[in-house]
């Protein structure tokens, strides 16, 4: 095999097909287009995808074993001696030295009949949501996460330590998109799939999209289990990361209240893990009270569409569309304390063993047995138990400030929507929103509906005090393709309706709707009136 060419000792061939791991830590299957035996890299078409993507060699396993691939080492292609053995891994097929793999192979590897290398413990064990681990192989998972194949600390970083130049992430050293499903280490500042993080243990729910609002520990930085804590979102956060998302769902710039935003709300609510705003707002008529305040107060996080004749409508946009939410360093280290100073109250209830507390404890049984459930550290560990006690404490925490209130408007609530689309690719989205933006599509059509827009009845007349008239000029300029702004009025469509339900001249100028002088007449009293033709505004949305 010395002599063999770099081809041969790859052991691979265009048109074989193979499984690579991706950006999102799962493997998929594809077949081989072409191969650079230098750079160690393939390029390759996978199956539910037209676009073929390069690889790295070590990113990628033959689906078809190949006998060739026990007779070297996968690692640094040497051949088998007898002076180093080779462990073949009973899924791919290839062929270890024990101290090539990473971990490092122990007797217990050398003597079992069934063994995974690491990159086939992570594609058995990675999925979406969560990676789920079989009881057979949770020894060699343990083992893989705690020791990583690569130099964390050489890795080239950019200056916010979102990418790296040598494109290695996670437990697994596959590629990564930080703005995904990923979550950032505090200490190590490594980023980790979704997929490679364990369902149900460490990850209670499945991530959403740039979800940032985690205190994160990786296993390697512990030397053991990983440390995970969900960060409260205020409302405007959790909107704010609801847009970022829905942009992965409908590709369009402005999104309607009632049919995009609630509707996919209603849809990821559950995801978002905001238990203390679902307390604050039980029923849906007063979360999208707070919805609609949250995204009308935080001005410098969305905008409300707004009409030629300056009327505000139901269309939201989110300003940032390229970057999610991103909790401060205060709110982190608030809840690291928080949490620890819960512990540490825990721990210190059962650890002192004065009179007193013995006196207390035999004075109320209920609690001991309540405590004799479960292990004090245990209890240290769990999350909710930390949430359940601090809301039954009466006593206010002073790490947590008091929610600003702000007044309600009336609002209904729209029923879920039962499937999502397909999701594209962030680029792709944001050329579709920039096609098809909503503000183009009202322009024009608010100008095809002016064409021949007037009324054909005649309003009553209107009066005016004064003697001088109105110049021609302006009566024309109010029905002409481009209308006067209005000037900007205090109150909202909703309020003026009820305050004049007549709709009365004066109003319905304010608002900017046209109109025509057919008539004008000069009264006994001196007033002059006018016979006015008013313009119909079909596209405006109450």
């Amino acid at each position: 095999m010395n002599g063999a060419s770099q081809h041969e000792r790859m052991n691979i061939n265009v048109g074989d097909r193979v499984v690579a791991r991706t950006s999102d830590g799962i493997a998929y299957t594809g077949v081989i287009e072409e191969t650079d035996e230098k750079r160690l890299e393939i390029s390759l078409q996978f199956d539910d995808d037209k676009q073929v993507l390069w690889q790295r060699y070590s990113e990628v396993r033959l689906l078809e074993k190949k006998k060739s691939s026990a007779l070297r080492c996968r690692e640094c292609f040497c051949a088998k001696d007898s002076d180093r053995p080779l462990k073949v891994c009973h899924k791919c097929g290839e062929g270890f030295h024990p101290d090539c793999h990473k971990p490092s192979l122990n007797a217990s590897d050398l003597a079992a009949e069934k063994w995974y290398c690491r990159f086939c413990v992570f594609s058995i064990c990675s999925n979406k949501g969560g990676a789920v681990v079989p009881a057979s192989i949770r020894p060699q998972w343990q083992r893989v996460i705690t020791t990583i194949a690569y130099d964390k600390s050489a890795l080239k970083w950019d200056p916010l330590y979102r990418i790296n130049e040598q494109e290695l992430y996670c437990y697994c050293g596959a590629p990564g998109d930080w703005n995904q499903k990923m979550l950032q280490c505090l200490d190590c500042r490594q980023w980790f799939h979704e997929a490679c993080l364990e369902k149900g243990k460490v990850l209670k729910k499945p991530l959403m999209n740039g979800d940032l609002y985690y205190n994160f520990k990786c296993a390697t930085c512990r030397n053991g289990d990983e440390f995970i804590q969900r960060l409260d979102l205020s409302w405007a956060e959790a909107m704010q990361l609801i847009f970022y998302n829905i942009k992965f769902v409908a590709p369009q710039q402005f999104f309607r209240l009632d049919t995009d935003i609630m509707r996919y709300t209603k849809l990821c609510w559950d995801e978002l893990q905001v238990d203390h705003l679902s307390r604050e707002a039980p029923d849906w008529d007063k979360r999208k009270e707070k919805i609609v305040e949250a995204m009308t107060s935080s001005t410098e996080i969305f905008r409300q569409y707004k009409h030629a004749n300056g009327q505000l409508m139901k269309l939201w946009k989110l300003l940032d569309e390229t970057t999610p939410p991103k909790p401060s360093k205060k709110t982190r280290r608030l809840a690291l304390e928080k949490r620890e100073s819960l512990s540490r109250a825990l721990s210190s209830s059962t650890s002192e063993t004065n009179g007193k507390l013995k006196l207390k404890i035999s004075l109320s049984p209920s609690n001991e047995t309540k405590n004799s459930k479960r292990p004090i550290s245990s209890i240290a560990e769990d999350d909710d138990v930390f949430l359940k006690n601090t809301i039954s404490s009466p006593k206010k925490n002073p790490l947590k400030s008091p929610a600003r209130k702000l007044p309600k408007t009336d609002q209904q609530i729209v029923p879920d929507w039962s499937s999502s689309p397909k999701t594209p690719t962030p680029t792709s989205l944001r050329r579709v929103a920039k096609k098809e933006s909503p503000t183009k599509k009202l322009k024009t059509s608010s100008k095809t509906s002016k064409k021949g827009s007037l009324s054909s009845k005649t309003e009553k007349w209107t009066t005016e005090t004064g003697s001088s008239e109105p110049s021609t000029s302006s009566a024309v300029s109010r029905i002409s393709p481009t209308p006067v702004k209005a000037k900007e009025s205090p109150f909202t469509l909703s309020s003026a309706i009820e305050d004049q339900p007549k709709f009365d001249a004066k109003w319905r100028m304010a608002s900017g709707e046209g109109f025509r002088i057919i008539g004008r007449r000069r009264e006994p009293s001196g007033r002059i009136s006018y016979q006015i033709e008013w313009q119909q505004n079909g596209d405006v949305d109450f």
